[in-house]
């Protein structure tokens, strides 16, 4: 195993930027790592329940660069993967809970925006964006080293495997490895995936920063949308890009505060990574990152800012989540993904629905309960085209 100190890094033929620019454009995905609250539906009473945030659902948050407050979204509840899956136990009911574990606590980990191998930005939606889950699950479907997504129809797409993965890492085939964070760049000077696990196994730490470079992956195109999945990746082609010791040193640096107003100097797991293509830099967040906040690789360590929002307030303001929209909380975030401002929808369903199919020859009957129609129309609709109040309307 090779380890790059920071310091190093700058000279590497993988360079990372050390500009003090730091900001990105734009809006944010991510889950949280436990259950959290939003201010999102203040009213009608019915669907409150979208204010309660899952660790198994995806937020969608844009600040407002005028200053003004703002709230993340609901972007894809549990309840939408649920309904994507389908019914993965046969027991005659959609809705499971968990639904990203066969036992124990549910999580996503890790979410994706997808690429083309040019690097441009493919559409985004449920349907499209990869992400990994904390535990092995379905019959099974995927297991927490896998990083997939979830096509019409319920059929499963890997972008990398966790057996591409343990290759990677020269482990043995069969090593449990579980990714806790991803992201990809095709950017020429640092092109490739860059991930993280959960747990240490040994040479490697779960906070440590983990690279396989462009140029040890066979990269293939999906036959759905054209983006790049892995095809095959080099055996023991992964390294320590950023240590976890150089990951505390970016939360000391950016003197980013936590919920109680207190500095915080290590990571303690790296939770969630995205690249900024603004400034070829890598946000992350962890475990102590408690108050939800979000910090850049820029500059040896910095708050992040999406939109001229800083993503964490300085010590000794407290950071307590309404950066990334939620209400106060102690928290902390797991997955990131940086996607367009434009590309999100709004979806409204409520906490756990009775989610039953209804045989051959059943109808199933929505129920708007007030709501505007076309906030359910991400639910129907393989894409964001939504045009009107009923399903033959849905693109």
């Amino acid at each position: 195993m090779k380890t790059l100190t920071f310091a190093a890094l700058v000279a590497s033929a993988c360079t990372l930027s050390v500009a003090t620019a730091q900001e990105g454009e734009g809006g944010l995905l991510y889950s949280t790592l436990h259950h959290e609250q939003t201010s999102q539906c203040p009213t009608p009473p019915m669907i409150q329940a979208v204010n309660q945030v899952t660790d198994e659902e995806l937020q969608y948050v844009s600040p407002d660069p005028s200053g003004l407050a703002y709230t993340s979204k609901a972007w894809a509840t549990q309840n939408n993967y649920c309904e994507l899956l389908g019914d993965i136990d046969g027991d005659g009911n959609y809705w499971e809970d968990p639904l990203f574990a066969n036992f124990g606590v549910g999580q996503i980990d890790a979410a994706l925006a997808p690429r083309d191998e040019t690097g441009r930005p493919c559409p985004v939606n449920m349907h499209t964006v990869f992400i990994s889950v904390r535990s092995r699950f379905g019959p099974p479907i995927a297991t927490a080293g896998d990083v997939f997504r979830i096509l019409p129809g319920g059929t499963i797409e890997t972008f990398v495997t966790e057996g591409q993965i343990v290759s990677a890492l020269g482990f043995a085939i069969g090593t449990p490895i579980n990714v806790d964070a991803i992201t990809v760049t095709f950017d020429p000077q640092a092109a490739g995936i860059y991930f993280s696990i959960e747990r240490n196994v040994a040479p490697y730490q779960d906070g440590d920063i983990i690279h396989v470079p462009s140029t040890a992956i066979t990269w293939g195109v999906s036959p759905f949308d054209g983006c790049a999945v892995v095809q095959s990746i080099a055996a023991n082609s992964a390294f320590v890009l950023i240590s976890e010791a150089t990951v505390d040193g970016f939360c000391f640096n950016s003197q980013v505060a936590d919920c109680y107003g207190d500095p915080i100097n290590t990571i303690g797991d790296v939770d969630g990574l995205t690249w900024n293509t603004i400034d070829s830099s890598i946000w992350f967040t962890g475990e102590d990152l408690v108050g939800c906040s979000v910090l850049s690789t820029s500059g040896g360590g910095q708050i992040a800012v999406l939109n001229t929002r800083p993503l964490g307030s300085l010590v000794p303001t407290a950071t307590l989540g309404l950066e990334v929209g939620l209400d106060p909380t102690c928290g902390s975030l797991n997955a990131l993904a940086l996607v367009g401002i434009d590309e999100c929808a709004f979806v409204t369903d409520t906490l756990t629905p009775a989610l039953v199919p209804p045989g051959p020859g059943g109808n199933i009957w929505i129920e708007a309960a007030g709501i505007p129609p076309i906030f359910l129309g991400f639910l129907l609709s393989p894409t964001n085209d939504v045009v009107g109040p009923f399903a033959a309307d849905l693109a």
